[in-house]
Order: structure tokens, then C-alpha cells, then sequence
């Protein structure tokens, strides 16, 4: 996916399995989730919904100046 693409939670995509997300990039995800937002209550599973909120918040706390670090095993 090019640099400026317009799909949605595009830099989920090409995220590293370890790597940080800054404040720029957080911004556009957090953007992205509330546009998602009544979609995502739409699925019948809540703990999917439950998980959607907490990402949506931590990218909307990091897109203040922070950033969001992944270390997988």
C-alpha cells in the first residue's frame, strides 16, 4: 500500500511485529477508528468491540504527542 493511501487502518498494514507507531500515525488510526466506530458495535461478539475501544483510546492518548511501542515474541 503506497505512502498516503486512503484505506483504512493502513498503518496496521505495514507495521513491523515490533516497532513503534508515533504521534502522526496514531492520529490517523484513532481518526480511523471512530469513523469504524458503529460499524464495529454492529459485530455480535462484545469482547471484539471491547478491544476496538481500548485501541481506539490508546491511539487517541498517543496521537497527543506519545507512542504506541509493539514487541511481540
Amino acid at each position: 500500500m503506497a505512502e498516503g493511501s486512503t484505506v483504512s487502518f493502513r498503518d496496521f498494514f505495514v507495521w513491523t511485529q515490533n516497532g513503534t507507531v508515533g504521534p502522526k500515525a496514531s492520529e490517523r488510526l484513532a481518526a480511523h477508528f471512530a469513523e469504524w466506530d458503529e460499524r464495529a458495535k454492529t459485530f455480535a461478539d462484545e469482547e471484539f468491540y471491547d478491544i476496538f475501544v481500548a485501541m481506539r483510546e490508546m491511539f487517541e492518548w498517543c496521537s497527543e504527542d506519545g507512542l504506541v511501542f509493539l514487541r511481540s515474541a
